[in-house]
């Protein structure tokens, strides 16, 4: 009797969490503008950065040919500062929104695939 209320509590209670709203972002678009380009050394904050590349990457490579299109007349280091300042430049109501369609808009305006361009 006790696993039947047990486990009618539980599922209660994660029908509540799920109705409670959706998965919040992996990264925001102010948790990457305060976090991107610090220059600290220690190992907390060297991990974050190496986290933040990644994820700059992981978003600008999903997109790449589709999305915008890399010239290669800037190096890779350049365009990440280049989209994390666009979204530093959004009002902070858009910050507080998923980071990657942040950075993907910004790659879109900054870096535009050549008309009728559908690929690589």
């Amino acid at each position: 009797m006790r696993k039947i209320v047990l486990i009618a509590g539980l599922a209660c209670c994660a029908s509540v969490c799920l109705a409670a709203g959706s998965v919040p972002p992996r990264l925001t678009g102010q948790e990457l503008v305060e976090r991107y380009g610090k220059a600290e050394t220690d190992l907390h904050t060297l991990r974050d950065q190496s986290y933040l590349d990644g994820y700059l990457a992981g978003a600008a490579d999903a997109v790449e040919g589709k999305a915008w299109c890399n010239t290669t007349k800037v190096k890779r280091g350049e365009i990440d500062s280049m989209i994390v300042e666009a979204v530093r430049e959004l009002g902070p109501e858009a910050q507080r929104s998923n980071a990657a369609p942040l950075l993907i808009a910004a790659l879109k305006r900054r870096f535009p695939c050549p008309t009728g361009r559908n690929g690589r």
